[in-house]
């Protein structure tokens, strides 16, 4: 990952902030001066159906890609519950989540969205909001150890919903796979953790606000960078 970052969760309506060091993304960051309305969002995450009480996961809103909320959770009990303030300057607003999930030291897009709406208040410590996604294995797939570093093709190319994409790497490595779009503007990170020598498979779900395009699988390793092409059809 891009090393540790202090992040900052505050508990609404306690005044109190609670930090903890987590491995996440530098971009998970934003300066609430630049937002004019905020939106709360109480929570709790499951993964694959089952609660996650981590206290070492960081939930994280994006518009656009933009990051506008991230919070480390808070234990209410013995369930880790996420206090989050989502920010904005514009109401309706699509609001996508996305979890880091310190157990496999990856990142994870939620199912849920949110429309932006200053004031709201979604879920109480009581009953809180439910935050859904799935989670694979993150350990390479059983057999020979590679002889390259590779990245292949993904699967089904074009696509729709979603697409597989694998690869292998032949040495302990410092890994990032991202997507960018024709410009080479990022759109999202798939997978950014030091993985051991392998081969692996991710699932890609598209965010909901990216258009149909041409788009680009990237492969950083400490080994090069590879590419591959992709169609995105909505």
């Amino acid at each position: 990952m891009n090393g540790k970052h202090k992040l900052v969760g505050w508990l609404i309506g306690l005044g109190i902030a609670v930090s903890i060091d987590a491995h996440v993304p530098a971009e998970w960051q934003v300066n609430p001066g630049d937002f004019e309305h905020v939106m709360t969002v109480t929570a709790i995450a499951t993964v694959n159906g089952v609660v996650t009480n981590n206290i070492e996961n960081v939930v994280a809103a994006f518009v656009n890609g933009e990051c506008r909320g991230v919070v480390s959770p808070m234990m209410v009990g013995s369930t880790a519950v996420y206090f989050l303030m989502v920010r904005a300057n514009t109401q309706g607003e699509t609001v996508n989540l996305r979890l880091y999930y310190a157990e496999k030291d990856t990142l994870l897009d939620f199912i849920n969205t949110l429309s932006f709406s200053s004031l709201a208040s979604i879920g109480d410590p009581q009953n809180p909001y439910t935050l859904q996604t799935t989670c694979s294995a993150i350990s390479p797939e059983i057999g020979l150890k590679p002889s390259e570093f590779n990245l292949f093709q993904n699967y089904p190319n074009p696509f729709n919903g979603s697409t597989t994409i694998a690869f292998s790497l032949n040495k302990k490595t410092s890994t990032r796979l991202e997507v960018c779009d024709m410009i080479g503007k990022h759109v999202d990170v798939i997978c950014d953790q030091s993985l051991d020598a392998g081969t692996y498979r991710f699932n890609w779900i598209p965010p909901d606000y990216l258009a149909s395009g041409v788009y680009f699988f990237r492969l950083l390793t400490e080994t090069g960078a590879i590419e591959k092409r992709t169609l995105f059809v909505k």
